[in-house]
């Protein structure tokens, strides 16, 4: 739209508000199911976001969704594109990714589709910064050659014209674009065969989607990157006028959350499915991603079809698959001998992995992540090495309960310490977790052991301070048994203070409806606390970093449904908090 084709432009205010309204309600489905996606944007819609002052791009970029281009050949530089010299594909190119970057605020934008019958494509996209490439169809059939359909990423050794395919089959392992398969397509239409009236509308569509996606899941190749992906235009959903996109709310209910669930999915951009498959290609120097499995090489155990980002491949093993350690560790402070619980997933070519420490809520102990299916099983078939421990007086070690004050935060930095020495364990990128009133265990030893080698801490509905553990405000509630003058006490066992003095980036979690709290004023204390004491970076669930809120008038926190999905929520955060450390 935009370019005098006779159809509606988004000059008109109305038609423009129209698709932004299109746009949000589609991510905030997909927000709702712990997913992120790559929005592909053109200038016919940033320039008039641009003119209006319009910030969805920039919002979004803001909730952690990819901000990409799409190339539209004929309308950017003509009938006769083909024609045209590398270079000038390259400076338009850059004229449509720097409308992009002043419209969304985001300055590398890597991913692109279009041009797809420019044999030269890649050497312009190279050119302009572009490093992922997809949805590769034919503009002038709009179908798919079958031979670029599959799971595994790959390097193409050039481009094609429609006819010739040899080069872009062909991987380079110099190639500088990374190129995303949709998936195991059985069909050459797939990709426009939601515009067909003998399609069957979009419920047929979504049929089709969900027997595709389970026979990718069945192509998918243990120890390597899998992908699977769709693209979809808001303003075409109009089947059902009152709910135009309840049919991606049940392609997503019914079909990925069970997947997402069981560890066989799980969301990324496309740019974190091409840092994923690049991370997979530096561990497997020389090794061919588009090379069949050898006899009996596929297992009845599949990797998730978007492993995690961050340099690690995120291949989802079957339990018996992790590597299970129990270890001592010593209390300095205390001298408790301190239980301590290891689960290791299998490495690629001993490349050392990133590691999470896991803090328990009130006066729990590692019992809690331990049962299957808990975070330790969970988030180590993901590919994390995790690590878990019973704090002094609980569980299996020694020592006496001191309800998260200094011995016990004194206890959880020697873990931490011992963490990173731990082989295969890559200790640059260690995240630590906290549940709960963990928090203020684990805050306490960021703030008072700032030499901590800890990427990032993430906090899962953590009360503040004696109001919420004391009720100190008059609610109550008392876990803690101290008198609310108590000052010395207090010292030690208030997380929104020492929050204010930690300095690795923090991320809260917070639902609607808190676990505990009657309400969610102690997660805007913790975040606020967290900006005004200089903590580096702070988001309060997706919303926008490093922002302060009225207690009295907090913004939405996450919904019941987003809250059902917490293991798969923290995941997403962990990835995208390793890449932020990075």
């Amino acid at each position: 739209q935009g370019y005098g084709s006779g159809k509606d432009d988004y000059h008109q205010p109305q038609f423009f508000e129209r698709h932004v309204q299109d746009i949000l309600a589609v991510t905030g489905i997909v927000e709702a199911h712990g997913g992120r996606m790559t929005i592909q944007a053109q200038s016919p819609f940033t320039t008039v976001a641009i003119e209006s002052g319009n910030t969805i791009l920039a919002d979004l970029a803001a909730r952690g969704h990819e901000i990409a281009l799409h190339f539209h050949e004929d309308a950017h530089l003509g009938k006769n594109s083909s024609a045209l010299t590398v270079e000038q594909w390259c400076e338009v190119m850059k004229q449509e990714i720097a409308f992009i970057t002043q419209a969304s605020g985001v300055s590398h934008i890597r991913y692109w589709s279009g041009g797809n019958l420019y044999p030269n494509t890649y050497e312009a996209a190279e050119c302009a910064g572009l490093d992922v490439n997809s949805d590769w169809k034919s503009p002038q059939t709009q179908s798919t050659d079958l031979s670029l359909v599959g799971v595994n990423p790959w390097r193409p050794a050039g481009g094609t014209d429609g006819t010739d395919f040899s080069l872009f089959t062909q991987h380079d392992p110099n190639g500088a674009i990374i190129f995303l398969p949709e998936g195991q397509y059985d069909r050459s239409n797939f990709a426009s065969m939601r515009r067909s009236e003998t399609a069957g509308g979009d419920e047929a569509y979504f049929e089709y989607l969900a027997s595709q996606l389970r026979a990718s899941l069945e192509a998918a190749q243990p120890g390597k990157v899998n992908v699977f992906h769709f693209t979809i235009h808001p303003g075409e959903f109009r089947g059902d006028r009152n709910a135009p996109f309840a049919v991606i709310e049940k392609f997503l209910t019914e079909v990925v959350d069970p997947l997402v669930a069981s560890g066989q999915v799980r969301w990324a951009t496309f740019s974190q499915m091409a840092d994923a498959y690049a991370a997979w290609e530096a561990a497997h120097p020389g090794e061919n991603p588009r090379a069949a499995l050898t006899p009996g090489g596929s297992g009845g155990n599949l990797p998730p079809i978007n492993p995690p980002p961050g340099g690690n491949t995120g291949t989802a093993l079957p339990p018996g698959a992790l590597t299970a350690a129990e270890y001592t560790v010593t209390n300095p402070s205390s001298g408790a001998a301190l239980k301590v619980y290891v689960s290791t997933p299998p490495q690629s070519n001993g490349t050392p992995l990133p590691a999470l420490v896991l803090v328990p809520g009130g006066s729990g102990d590692s019992s809690q992540f331990r049962k299957p299916p808990g975070e330790a099983q969970a988030f180590a078939q993901a590919g994390y090495v995790v690590v878990v421990f019973d704090p002094d007086g609980r569980g299996q070690s020694g020592g006496q309960e001191d309800y998260d004050g200094y011995l016990q935060q004194d206890g959880l930095a020697e873990v931490i310490r011992f963490t990173s020495s731990l082989p295969g364990v890559d200790a640059s990128r260690i995240g630590l977790v906290t549940f709960s009133y963990g928090i203020t265990m684990g805050a306490g030893a960021l703030a008072r052991h700032p030499d901590l080698p800890v990427a990032f801490l993430l906090d899962w509905e953590g009360p503040a301070n004696r109001d919420d553990t004391g009720g100190c405000d008059g609610s109550g509630r008392e876990y803690l048994k101290a008198s609310c003058s108590d000052e010395a006490f207090w010292a030690q066992h208030e997380a929104s203070t020492f929050i204010a003095q930690i300095r690795v980036p923090y991320q809260r979690l917070q639902s609607e409806k808190d676990h505990v709290q009657p309400d969610n004023t102690h997660a805007i204390v913790m975040v606020n606390s967290a900006v005004n004491g200089g903590v580096p970076w702070v988001r309060l669930n997706d919303l926008p970093p490093n922002q302060t809120y009225d207690p009295a008038n907090p913004p939405a926190m996450l919904t019941e449904e987003q809250a059902r999905l917490l293991p798969q929520l923290m995941l997403q955060y962990i990835a995208e908090l390793f890449d932020l450390a990075n």
